[in-house]
């Protein structure tokens, strides 16, 4: 095997121009290449965004570049601030760039040197895995699985159907099949979308590392895996499967029911939870794959039971990079690292994408730009265009089950959160701004809105939507007119809380932080608090769904940590109470002035709030089908709605302790919390409407 060091100008007096720190993806399609960049969420440490980038706005840039024939690249446009830019492919005239808490981007590159965003796609969650194929578009939403859209009218998509499938990473579409590679669980799921409204799972691989990138091509399929493998019993330097899992995994899926292992190759040993991407090419017969840290190694895959590695980059940042005294330095991390090398004195910059043409590979680099290596041994990787079409309507023959009694309003946009006023429901509809109901479904109205509407509560009089990048907006509730808003500089806002006090809201911002805004002048809300908790990022809503005492509300960090805030007072005090271990599917609601309900594994737990512990603890009691999901409490119903299983339970809780099943229900779409007027419940179900049930 050679080894190449790849030397970093990054942190040089004078970066080249052209150049795009720090590079998230690149693409190259006909002469011309497609780049994304990011500085949104968790890329970098204050030290590099303060230092490297003290002029740079929210960050996340497309870029567009000329190619030349020896496969170098010219800058030829930018479109700036788009968000947190992920993954991106290239289709025809179009860009597909996913932007995790920011949705989806379609961008019209034509013309290259002037592209433009011809849609903003409401996703169902963290967009992050993108794969098109034929009129289809796969979208990877980590927690909340994968989401078809048709777009067959780019600038037009419409959603298809969204379904489970792990903690989607990256996806990919050949010969009819979509492929996932699902992180957390270690799995590649397998389903067959040849009718994009009715997949359904064919197949499932068991893989020894996290799952990430993965590429089908001529029946054999390649995944690139990561972390620690299955062996792993704790998350620690001495466990026998601790930062063993990184490798290239190759299966013969001629029939993708029944995969078969060929080989597993396995890499160096390495463990570390920033920038954990990794990537696959093929290009018969040669595999080009990238594991962050560890680089970019090609193998000859020739013989696909017994890979040999050729060649070996890596990418060496300058001795002055302060990336890891930085990070290792903070005192909220708080996660086990495992390095291969000396990230003293031998710092590695992770590679987080790649692309391969003739002679040319591309490596993008998250903290050293983007990278061009020649060699013969690279070559252009094609891929299958074969996929699904659009024949039916997924929601209309798969509306669900235990929908007796239930109403289906669809809605248009992606039905997001609800708030009743009396016998009047005003919906959070994504794209499609407010839309406003009667009790049974009837439509009254529609307000426009600058941005995707996120979460809408009604309080004393006034609406407050969390409208993305446009921020919180405040309206009266007499006549619709806005009267304030809170600018959170292009961060998206995801959900809003608001105390009995009318003097502050809390907010979900972005993928990773919680704010708090004065909004005592309504007409001027202001900032008073803000904070990020880099190990942890937030999906779905993980702020408690109201205050306990009208006056705290909890933050949870996924997995992480809960805090506690007092809104009660002259100004916001975090509370020293800590719970460790409310994951992404669970959540908390208040259940009277000094405890709170939270959804455990089987059930639910009422605590103090006061007490600080780490789940799992015993139980207050079981519910049936356990008590995973989103909880709402009113009187003595709990409705408990689950995104990603797509499930919405209610339940009579009047003995805490034995609670009974009052309506138990699967829906098509992604059931968010559910908000009820004392007659009617309304139960936001994402793309397939609203579910309206008397209770």
């Amino acid at each position: 095997m050679k080894e190449f060091i790849i030397k970093s100008d990054l942190f040089t007096d004078n970066i080249p121009s052209g150049t795009l720190p720090p590079c998230m993806g690149i693409e190259i399609g006909d002469g011309v290449a497609c780049a994304v960049s990011s500085l949104a969420g968790d890329s970098l440490t204050p030290y590099m965004r303060r230092q490297l980038y003290p002029d740079a706005g929210r960050g996340g840039d497309f870029i567009t570049f000329s190619v030349g024939e020896d496969g170098s690249l010219t800058e030829l446009a930018r479109l700036r601030e788009l968000g947190n830019l992920r993954q991106l492919r290239l289709s025809g005239r179009y860009a597909y760039v996913t932007a995790r808490e920011d949705g989806l981007y379609i961008i019209d590159i034509g013309d290259p040197s002037h592209p433009r965003v011809a849609r903003r796609w409401d996703t169902v969650e963290f967009a992050t895995g993108i794969a098109v194929c034929g009129k289809v578009a796969a979208i990877g939403c980590r927690n909340y699985g994968v989401e078809l859209i048709d777009i067959s009218c780019p600038a037009l998509p419409r959603h298809l159907c969204s379904f489970s499938a792990g903690e989607v990473q990256s996806v990919f579409i050949d010969g009819g099949c979509l492929y996932t590679g699902s992180w957390g669980e270690r799995e590649c799921n397998i389903f067959d979308i040849r009718n994009a409204m009715q997949p359904k799972q064919v197949g499932k691989i068991a893989l020894d590392g996290r799952g990430d990138g993965l590429y089908v091509s001529n029946g054999l399929l390649y995944l690139a895996t990561g972390q620690s493998s299955r062996a792993m019993k704790k998350t620690a330097y001495d466990d026998p499967g601790f930062g063993y899992g990184n490798g290239l995994e190759i299966y013969d899926v001629s029939d993708p029911s029944a995969p078969v292992l060929l080989s597993r190759t396995k890499f160096d040993r390495l463990h570390f939870t920033y920038f954990d991407m990794w990537d696959v090419k093929v290009s018969y017969p040669y595999a080009y794959v990238s594991i962050n840290y560890l680089g970019l190694f090609v193998l000859d895959i020739s013989d696909p039971r017994s890979p040999l590695v050729l060649e070996r980059y890596h990418i060496s940042l300058p001795a002055e990079c302060r990336y890891f005294a930085d990070v290792l330095g903070d005192k909220d991390f708080n996660r086990t690292v495992v390095f291969p090398f000396d990230h003293v004195n031998d710092p590695r910059g992770p590679v987080c994408g790649i692309a391969v043409t003739e002679g040319c590979a591309y490596l993008a680099g998250c903290l050293s730009g983007l990278h061009i290596l020649r060699s013969e041994l690279f070559h252009r990787t094609e891929k299958s265009e074969r996929a699904g079409e659009s024949v039916c309507d997924y929601y209309d023959t798969n509306p669900g089950s235990g929908l007796e009694g239930v109403r289906i309003i669809r809605t248009p946009g992606q039905a997001r959160a609800a708030a009743w006023d009396g016998n009047v429901l005003y919906t959070a509809c994504g794209n499609a701004g407010i839309v406003i109901y009667d009790e049974i479904g009837e439509y009254l109205g529609h307000i426009p809105t600058a941005g995707r509407v996120m979460d809408i509560k009604l309080h004393n009089g006034y609406i407050f939507t969390a409208e993305d990048s446009n921020g919180l907006v405040i309206r009266r509730l007499s006549d619709l007119a806005q009267i304030g808003r809170f600018d959170n500089f292009g961060n998206s806002i995801q959900q809003v809380i608001l105390p009995g006090n009318n003097r502050f809201a809390l907010m979900h911002s972005g993928c990773d932080s919680v704010v708090i805004a004065d909004i005592s002048d309504l007409s001027e809300p202001c900032e008073v608090y803000r904070e990020a908790n880099k190990p942890g990022l937030v999906y779905g809503r993980q702020a408690s769904l109201g205050c306990v005492g009208g006056r705290y509300c909890s933050f949870s960090w996924n997995s992480n940590m809960t805090y506690w805030y007092d809104l009660g007072g002259g100004q916001p005090e975090k509370q020293p109470w800590v719970q460790h271990g409310v994951s992404t599917s669970l959540g908390i609601c208040p259940y009277d002035d000094e405890r709170a309900l939270l959804t455990t594994r089987a059930g639910y737990i009422i605590f103090n709030i006061r007490d600080s512990f780490t789940l799992p603890i015993e139980d207050t009691a079981q519910l049936e089908g356990g008590g995973v999901g989103k909880p709402a409490l009113f009187g003595k119903l709990l409705f408990v709605t689950n995104r990603s299983r797509h499930r919405a339970d209610v339940y009579d809780i009047s003995d805490i302790r034995h609670p009974v099943t009052l309506k138990r229900m699967i829906l098509a779409g992604d059931p968010d919390c559910a908000v009820y007027n004392g007659r009617t419940a309304a139960i936001p179900a994402g793309y397939q409407g609203i579910a309206l049930f008397e209770i």
